[in-house]
């Protein structure tokens, strides 16, 4: 269950906590999107990128 207290009411400590499973999630949910990007294209999500030339 969600903690639905204020920030006000929250310590520190708690915010810090709060923030960190925040991070947390939205690292995971980009990982999970760039794993589907690649096993859609066939692309290695952690190698780089290719340069495209850029026009004349």
């Amino acid at each position: 269950m969600k903690d639905r207290r204020i920030v006000d009411d929250l310590s520190i400590e708690e915010l810090e906590e709060a923030l960190r499973i925040r991070r947390r999630d939205a690292r995971l949910e980009r990982l999970r999107q760039l794993g589907k990007e690649a096993e859609l294209g066939g692309l290695d999500p952690l190698a780089p990128k290719p340069v495209e030339a850029e026009p004349p």
